[in-house]
């Protein structure tokens, strides 16, 4: 068998001496939060052992554990390896939150990294983008899988920007959960079974909001899975009921009172009574967690790079309605009555017709460039900017070979990244080019470019765009420019709960 051993990094030869960590867990790979599937993790017989007291692993999951650094641990010493981290994680909530809310309230921190990203973008020479003209402030996704800039950028952001700490997507049985994101946490975990909110506000940082609640799972049982956080930073993780050097945990307050101390929270954590809290914290959750998306589509002809131009065209080609076609059904406005992402449904005011489809349960609509109106005098095609404008990301659909897109040509304060759809209609009409291009400070996002970026017209493509879409407004979400946005919706719906708490007692 070829491949290394993860534990000792020799090679695998013998099959009979191999052991599948996967298969040792009866646990086969799975899809990962992007859809694609995690490969399986490989050792030598003799090197599945405890890194901690050498004792040898029995292949069944009950008896044996995985750290995230590849390291086997009896079921003994997984348990405290978990519980080490998570008690790390809660010590240094305090000094991350604090980092996290400097870095977005002082334009200095904020203006160094867009100058750290741009030279990203100035020196990745991995590949010079095609269909893509560099500007300052924006960086073009690389297309080859081995690219140092990319990484130093990914680390540079993650080290800067990260909000949340995730330690409990692996279960004391050792059955990975499904991939959940941040934002759902608490719909996932905790809304509609039994569960405490405890919340205080501390002078430096803002409102703590502590919610945990006891395992039920017989693998887990005795265990807390627990919530901490702020408007900055969120700490997620499951916590072993016996904590070395610490105790017991044994009630509801023993926890609080843990987790308030190993956090260094100072002011008194109060229990949240009133009936509304649930309902209010998952709305606040669900308020960047969407299963409705909208995202522009912009017709691009040869010679055209400024706005005026890309909003002027009147009319599209056949290879712009096949494009649109493949990305969903083409509706009638008026009387429908699904998500219209804003779009006028009585009077034809934003125009008769639009694109709409479903996918992976959200619904999706497209502020289409040539399907919004087009009034002849208005130089600055407000209609249509006022929408496309207002999105996160946007599609252009480029019929040219000669002429590059310019990034920073539509004025907006919202839109973030770009995906340029290139096609030669007289050439090669059934076959796309794809490039993709954000603003700085966000996050290179899956299914990456290095895999592949050049498709032919048919349904893989239309799946592969729209999985690009969503991802590419989660990672846009994820970016300094919404995590401030973010920050205010957290302090808003937490002071309600507050407030309504007390009117309630």
């Amino acid at each position: 068998m070829a491949g290394i051993c993860i534990v000792c990094k020799s090679s695998l030869e013998s099959p009979g001496e191999v052991v599948s960590l996967r298969s040792a867990i009866n646990h086969n790979p799975s899809s990962n939060a992007f859809g694609f599937n995690s490969e399986p993790l490989f050792c030598h017989r003799h090197c599945f052992i405890c890194s901690v007291c050498s004792a040898t692993l029995d292949e069944k999951w009950d008896s044996c554990g995985v750290s995230i650094e590849h390291r086997l641990y009896c079921k003994t010493h997984f348990e405290s390896s978990q519980n080490d981290a998570l008690i790390q994680a809660l010590k240094s909530f305090k000094a991350r939150s604090l980092a996290l809310k400097a870095a977005l309230e002082e334009e200095s921190v904020v203006s160094d990294f867009q100058d750290e990203s741009s030279f990203y973008s100035r020196v990745c020479a991995c590949s010079e983008p095609k269909y893509v003209q560099r500007v300052r402030g924006y960086y073009s996704e690389c297309t080859e899988k081995e690219c140092p800039q990319r990484d130093s950028f990914t680390k540079s952001h993650e080290n800067r920007f990260k909000s949340y700490c995730d330690l409990g997507s692996t279960r004391i049985s050792g059955h990975a959960a499904a991939s959940v994101a941040p934002d759902d946490f608490y719909r996932h975990f905790f809304y509609g079974v039994k569960h405490w909110n405890f919340c205080t506000r501390e002078e430096d940082i803002g409102f703590v909001l502590i919610t945990f609640r006891p395992e039920a799972s017989p693998h887990s049982k005795g265990y807390f899975r627990i919530m901490v956080r702020s408007p900055y930073h969120l700490i997620f993780g499951l916590l072993s009921p016996s904590i070395h050097h610490h105790g017991s945990l044994s009630s509801r307050e023993d926890v609080i009172q843990f987790l308030s101390q190993q956090a260094d929270i100072k002011t008194t954590m109060k229990l949240i009574t009133a009936p509304s809290a649930p309902a209010e914290l998952l709305k606040m959750d669900s308020a960047f967690n969407k299963q409705a998306y909208k995202f522009g589509v912009v017709y691009m002809k040869e010679d055209q790079q400024t706005e005026e131009e890309l909003f002027g065209n009147e009319t599209h080609s056949k290879a712009f309605d096949d494009f649109l076609d493949l990305l969903g059904q083409r509706i009638r406005l008026r009387g429908f009555d699904k998500y219209r992402a804003g779009l006028d449904g009585n009077n034809d005011l934003t125009g008769k017709y639009s694109v709409f489809t479903k996918f992976n349960n959200n619904e999706v609509m497209f502020h289409v460039s040539t399907l919004l109106p087009f009034e002849e005098f208005d130089s600055q095609k407000l209609q249509r900017k006022r929408h496309i404008g207002n999105d996160i990301v946007c599609v252009v659909f480029m019929e040219a070979t000669k002429t590059k897109f310019v990034p920073d040509c539509i004025k907006s304060n919202f839109l973030h990244s770009f995906i340029i759809v290139q096609v030669d209609v007289e050439n090669n009409p059934n076959l796309y080019t794809v490039s993709v291009v954000s603003r700085d400070n966000v996050l290179s996002y899956d299914p990456p470019l290095y895999e592949r970026h050049i498709f032919e017209k048919n349904d893989e493509f239309r799946d592969w765009i729209l999985r690009k879409l969503i991802q590419g407004e989660r990672a846009c979400h994820r970016s300094p420019n919404f995590a401030k946005l973010h920050v205010s919706v957290t302090d808003a719906t937490v002071g309600t709960i507050m407030i309504s708490d007390v009117i309630t007692k």
